[in-house]
C-alpha cells in the first residue's frame, strides 16, 4: 500500500507540479469512524452495482483485495466495464483485508481510523457484517448487536436513509 501510496503520489506530482499547493499531497487524517465495503469484482454485477450505489450515498469506501490479473489496467478496465461511469471511491487494499480478517465478500466494516504509518499497527476497533443484503441491513445490524461502533452505525443509516428522501 506505501508503494502504491508513493506510485499515486509520483503522479500527482507530475500531474500538478506548476498548479500544486504541497499541502494537497499529503494524505487526509482520518479523525471519523469508516464505513468499509469490501467486495470482489468477482461477485455478481448486479451486486457489485447495487453495493456501488448504496455507498456513493454515504461516502462509504469499497475495497478490493487486489487487480485483476495482478494489473492496473485491466482492473480500470473491468470496472469500466460493470459500471461505466463508476462513482463510489475504489481502493485496492489487501491489508485492510488482512487486518481486519476479511475472508468472504461482500463484509460491511465500520471501523475506527486507521492513520498508523508503522508495520506492527494494533487493529483499530472494529464492528463486521458478512454477506449480500442490503446496506441498510448491515447497518441496522452493527446500531443494535455492534461492539464499537454502535452510535457511528446509527448515524450512517440516518444519512443513507435521508440519501433517499
Amino acid at each position: 500500500m506505501r508503494v502504491l501510496f508513493g506510485i499515486l503520489l509520483v503522479i500527482v506530482a507530475t500531474i500538478c507540479y506548476a498548479d500544486c499547493e504541497p499541502q494537497a499531497l499529503t494524505p487526509a487524517i482520518e479523525t471519523e469512524p469508516q464505513l468499509l465495503i469490501f467486495v470482489s469484482l468477482s461477485m455478481p454485477e448486479q451486486s457489485l452495482k447495487l453495493w456501488a450505489q448504496q455507498a456513493e450515498k454515504i461516502k462509504g469506501k469499497l475495497l478490493l483485495k487486489g487487480f485483476v490479473d495482478d494489473s492496473l489496467q485491466a482492473t480500470i478496465d473491468e470496472t469500466l466495464r460493470i459500471f461505466k461511469e463508476p462513482k463510489a471511491d475504489f481502493l485496492v487494499h489487501p491489508e485492510a483485508f488482512e487486518k481486519f480478517n476479511i475472508d468472504k465478500v461482500p463484509a460491511v466494516v465500520i471501523a475506527n481510523p486507521d492513520n498508523c504509518l508503522e508495520d506492527d499497527c494494533p487493529v483499530p476497533a472494529f464492528d463486521v457484517v458478512y454477506g449480500d443484503t442490503s446496506l441498510e441491513d448491515a447497518l441496522n445490524k452493527i446500531a443494535s448487536d455492534g461492539e464499537h461502533h454502535q452510535k457511528t452505525a446509527s448515524d450512517f443509516l440516518s444519512l443513507y436513509r435521508r440519501s433517499h428522501d
